[in-house]
C-alpha cells in the first residue's frame, strides 16, 4: 500500500534513564528495567530500526531520548511509532512490557501476525495497529487485555473469525476491525460489552445473523457494518438499532450480495401473488427483492377492464397459468436494479455493480482532488468540501494528531460539507482520513 504523509516529529524528554542491556553500558545508577530494555532492542531489530524515518536516540542515547518511547520511573509506559516506516514482523518480545499503557504501531509496513504474547499486557489501554500489511488470525489472547479501552487494527489482512474472547474486554469503548478479511459471524460474546460505544466491522466477509442483543448494549452509539454478507435475517436488530438512534454509515448497510440493509427489510425476498382480482378502483403494485410468482396451479390472478397492476422485482417475474388480463386492463412487469420499488415506502437502492465475489481488494490511500478543506490552516473549526461529477460516498471521517492518536471519529451523514471541530487541541499538523467503500482519501490539516 502506497502511503505518503509528512508529520511534525518531536523528541520526548523525560527523566534521565539509561539503557541497561548487553553491549551498551549504563551511565547512571538509575536504569530502565532490563526486561524492557531488551524488548525495545528486539523491537528495533525486528522492524528494521536502521531504516525508520525517525530513530533518533535509539541504541545510542539514554532511553528517555529514544524517539516514540515514554518512561515512567524505570518502566516503558508508551510506545508511539506511528507512520515511521517500520517493516517486518512484530516480535514476541512485545509481551514483555508489563507496564505498557499505550502501543501505537499504525500506518507502517508491518507484516506477519499479531503476537499471542501481546495478550500479557494487562495494563494496556490503547492498542493501535491499523494500516499495515499484517495477516493471520486475531489472537484470542487479546481477550486478556483487561484494561483495554480502544482496539484499532483495521486496514490489514487478518483472516478467520472475530475471537469471542474479545467479549471479555469489559472496559472497551472502541473496537475497529474494518477493512480486513474476517469471516464467519459476529460472536454473541460481543453482546456483553456494556461500555462499547463504537463497533466498526465494515468491509470484511462476515455473514450470518447480526446478534439481536447488540441492540441492547447500553453505550453503543455507532455500528458500521456495510460491505459484508449480512441479509434480511438481521432485519429485527437493524430496526431495533434504528429505533434507538444508533448511527450507521451514510448509505446504510450495503452488502456484497447487493442487498442494502435496512431498506431491504421493507421488501420481501420472494412474493407469490395469487387469488387476486384487480379493477379500476384498486390499482396495485407488488415488489420483491428476488422473484415474483403470479398465479400458478389452482390459483388465479385477474386484471379487469381499466384495472392497473405493476410487478417489480430485481431478478425474476414468473407469470404462471391462471394469470389473465382482460381487454382494457393493464399489467406492467419490470426487472429493476436501480432500487425503485412500489413507492417511497418500498424504495431500495441497489448498486450499479454488485460486489459478489469473496475477498476484498486492498484499500487505496489516495489524495482525492475533489476534496478540499477550508480554512486550512485552521484555528479549530473547518469544513471538508467535495466537488466534481464523480463523488465517492464517504462513510467515516477520522482525524489523527501529529503522534497518531485518534482525536476525532464520526459517521458522516448527508453530503458535504462536513464539519471538523478541533477546538481546544494543540497546534500542529493533523491527518484527516475519509473512508468509503472504494478505499481511503487523506490529507493534512494545519491547526494553528
Amino acid at each position: 500500500m502506497e502511503r505518503t504523509l509528512t508529520l511534525v516529529s518531536g523528541i520526548l524528554a523525560f527523566a534521565s534513564v539509561w539503557l541497561h542491556s548487553p553491549g551498551i553500558s549504563a551511565q547512571s545508577s538509575r536504569t530502565v528495567n532490563e526486561t524492557d530494555s531488551l524488548a525495545l532492542v528486539a523491537l528495533y531489530n525486528a522492524t528494521d530500526g536502521v531504516n525508520w524515518d525517525n530513530n533518533s536516540g535509539w541504541l545510542t542515547g539514554t532511553v528517555n531520548t529514544w524517539y516514540g518511547v515514554t518512561l515512567s520511573n524505570d518502566t516503558v509506559q508508551q510506545i508511539n511509532l506511528f507512520n515511521n516506516n517500520l517493516t517486518g514482523d512484530v516480535p514476541a518480545d512485545i509481551g514483555s512490557f508489563t507496564g505498557l499503557v499505550s502501543l501505537n504501531l499504525s500506518w507502517n509496513h508491518l507484516t506477519g501476525p499479531i503476537p499471542e504474547e501481546i495478550g500479557l499486557l494487562t495494563r494496556l489501554t490503547h492498542l493501535s495497529m491499523f494500516f499495515n500489511d499484517m495477516s493471520g488470525g486475531i489472537p484470542p489472547s487479546l481477550g486478556g487485555l483487561s484494561s483495554l479501552v480502544e482496539l484499532t487494527i483495521s486496514y490489514n489482512f487478518f483472516t478467520g473469525m472475530i475471537p469471542p474472547e474479545l467479549g471479555e474486554l469489559d472496559n472497551l469503548t472502541n473496537l475497529d476491525v474494518s477493512w480486513c478479511q474476517l469471516s464467519d459471524s459476529i460472536p454473541v460474546a460481543l453482546t456483553g460489552m456494556d461500555n462499547l460505544r463504537w463497533l466498526d466491522i465494515h468491509d470484511n466477509n462476515l455473514s450470518g445473523e447480526i446478534p439481536m442483543a447488540l441492540c441492547d448494549l447500553p453505550s453503543l452509539q455507532y455500528f458500521v457494518y456495510n460491505h459484508n454478507y449480512f441479509d434480511t435475517s438481521s432485519c429485527a436488530v437493524i430496526e431495533c438499532m434504528n429505533s434507538r438512534g444508533i448511527q450507521f454509515t451514510e448509505g446504510g448497510g450495503w452488502q456484497r450480495t447487493g442487498i442494502l440493509l435496512p431498506d431491504a427489510c421493507h421488501v420481501p425476498q420472494d412474493l407469490s401473488v395469487v387469488d387476486t382480482v384487480v379493477n379500476y378502483e384498486s390499482p396495485v403494485c407488488f415488489g420483491a427483492y428476488r422473484t415474483i410468482y403470479v398465479a400458478g396451479e389452482d390459483h388465479y390472478f385477474v386484471v379487469e377492464y381499466d384495472g392497473y397492476a405493476e410487478l417489480v422485482a430485481r431478478q425474476n417475474i414468473e407469470i404462471l397459468p391462471g394469470s389473465y388480463v382482460e381487454e382494457g386492463g393493464y399489467l406492467w412487469a419490470h426487472i429493476r436494479t436501480d432500487g425503485t420499488y412500489c413507492g417511497p415506502q418500498q424504495k431500495v437502492a441497489l448498486p450499479a455493480t454488485v460486489q459478489g465475489a469473496p475477498g476484498i481488494e486492498e484499500p487505496r490511500v489516495r489524495g482525492d482532488q475533489s476534496l478540499t478543506v477550508f480554512p486550512n490552516p485552521s484555528e479549530g473549526i473547518c469544513f471538508v468540501l467535495q466537488s466534481g461529477d464523480c463523488r465517492d460516498s464517504f462513510n467515516v471521517i477520522r482525524v489523527f494528531d501529529p503522534t497518531g492518536i485518534t482525536v476525532l471519529q464520526q459517521v458522516l451523514t448527508g453530503p458535504a460539507p462536513w464539519k471538523i471541530d478541533l477546538a481546544g487541541h494543540a497546534a500542529g499538523i493533523y491527518l484527516v482520513m475519509l473512508s468509503s467503500g472504494k478505499g481511503v482519501s487523506s490529507f493534512k490539516l494545519i491547526l494553528q
